[in-house]
C-alpha cells in the first residue's frame, strides 16, 4: 500500500525536517497521539507543536483524524475513531 500521508518534525534549532509516511490515517493519527500536547499547541490546519517540536501534515489535516471543541476553560481535542 502506497503511503501517502506524511508527517514532517522539526526539532527548534536542529537541521532538517525529519519526515514520517504512513500508508493509513489511522497509522499518522496514532503518531500523533503520541507526541500530542494538547489543543493548545495547534497552530492551523495542518500543523501543530509541542514544547520542543514542530509538527506539518502533508495530504491530510488535523480534522481529518479529530475535533476541537471549546470549553469554558479552554479548547480540548476529541480524537475521532476511524475505520
Amino acid at each position: 500500500m502506497a503511503k501517502k500521508f506524511k508527517i514532517e518534525s522539526k526539532e527548534e534549532g536542529r537541521g532538517k525536517p525529519d519526515r514520517e509516511l504512513f500508508a493509513t490515517l489511522i497509522e499518522a493519527r496514532d503518531y500523533i497521539r503520541d507526541r500530542w500536547q494538547g489543543a493548545d499547541y495547534i497552530d492551523g490546519p495542518d500543523s501543530f507543536h509541542t514544547d520542543y517540536c514542530t509538527f506539518r501534515l502533508v495530504g491530510f489535516v488535523l480534522a481529518d483524524i479529530g475535533k476541537r471543541r471549546y470549553e469554558e476553560w479552554g479548547p480540548e481535542w476529541d480524537w475521532l475513531e476511524l475505520a
